[in-house]
């Protein structure tokens, strides 16, 4: 029984015929959501438990998971809703989460990575709809506050060098604002992407936790990819891999890299944030031990030359409040 007996989680189950199912918890992720899987004879379902998150973010999962599957991509189908209770019931994809194939299988690596470039290959030929959110250059900048924040958290240093950096920053970021747009996932990572057995292609790819779409640059989900918190990307498999998208996509080498890299920065920084406040406010510090992997990206990314005016200011930064005192002298 789910829940140990939770009557609103009974009572979803019991009318959408799972009354007798058993449970075991798969995951939490970094929002207020809880997954089980249910078991029930020789079927299986997936219970998403979205109670303490909104209303409006699941109602925007299941039409998002709709959009990506009209347009050929595979996603949970949706096997019973209650929106105004916050539970659904999906399909189970079963336990092959490219991060666990990846750990068990090293040999697999390539493979999947490909896999998953084809995917985001084929999103980008979704036409983009009007009620998705198309976020600015200025969004994106304003974006990056959990940094300053949580990651560094000091009032004092912010006053001088957050509105340097920040001005800067937004500059870069506003030559994306002319570039070429597609449908994002914003969260495509390795365990987020599971293999969905008897298929090939990007129809093997699996997608979880889409719910946070929205519009920009095709960059952004390379970076998700390859600049993944959870697990070291090299060096070289992140080139290998962009050298494969670029061949797949055929796009303009210099300009879309020039785009990925400040794509990374944006994106790795607010990371850092984010990490911080869960583990301030939620208790979550496991996340605390990802930040220098997510440190390593940022400086990967600051060698790009866009970053000539921004590298000697913000490298700092990356170790955290306690190095930054050396530089007040400079920006107050």
């Amino acid at each position: 029984m789910a829940h140990n007996g939770d009557p609103h989680v009974q009572s979803f189950l019991d009318i959408h015929g799972w009354a007798h199912s058993q449970s075991e918890i798969l995951a939490a992720d970094a929002s207020m959501r809880q997954y089980f899987r249910l078991k029930q004879g020789s079927k299986s379902a997936i219970l998403m438990d979205a109670r303490r998150s909104s209303q409006q973010e699941t109602q925007r999962f299941c039409q998002i998971a709709e959009l990506l599957k009209n347009h050929g991509l595979k996603t949970p189908e949706i096997l019973a809703q209650n929106l105004s209770v916050g539970l659904l019931l999906l399909e189970d994809f079963g336990d092959d989460l490219f991060a666990r194939i990846i750990e068990r299988d090293p040999s697999q690596t390539r493979p999947l990575y490909q896999a998953s470039l084809e995917m985001l290959i084929h999103l980008r030929g979704m036409p983009l709809p009007d009620w998705l959110r198309q976020p600015s250059s200025e969004d994106f900048a304003e974006m990056i506050s959990p940094f300053w924040e949580y990651y560094i958290d000091n009032a004092e240093l912010n006053r001088g060098i957050r509105q340097s950096i920040g001005k800067t920053l937004q500059k870069i970021l506003a030559s994306l604002d002319n570039g070429p747009k597609v449908v994002s996932l914003r969260d495509c990572h390795t365990e987020n992407l599971m293999r969905i057995s008897g298929k090939s292609g990007f129809g093997a790819v699996g997608l979880l936790d889409f719910q946070d779409a929205f519009i920009c640059h095709p960059s952004y989900d390379l970076v998700s990819l390859l600049q993944d918190a959870r697990r070291d990307v090299s060096p070289d498999l992140e080139q290998e891999m962009l050298n494969y998208y670029l061949h797949l996509s055929q796009d303009d080498s210099a300009p879309f890299l020039k785009a990925y890299r400040i794509v990374g920065v944006q994106r790795n920084l607010r990371i850092l944030g984010i990490f911080s406040a869960l583990a301030a406010q939620k208790g979550k510090r496991r996340y605390l031990d990802l930040q220098p992997r997510v440190c390593g990206y940022l400086r990967r990314n600051l060698s790009h030359p866009v970053f000539g005016d921004l590298r000697s200011d913000l490298r700092p930064l990356l170790n955290g409040p306690s190095a930054l005192t050396l530089q007040r002298g400079s920006h107050d």
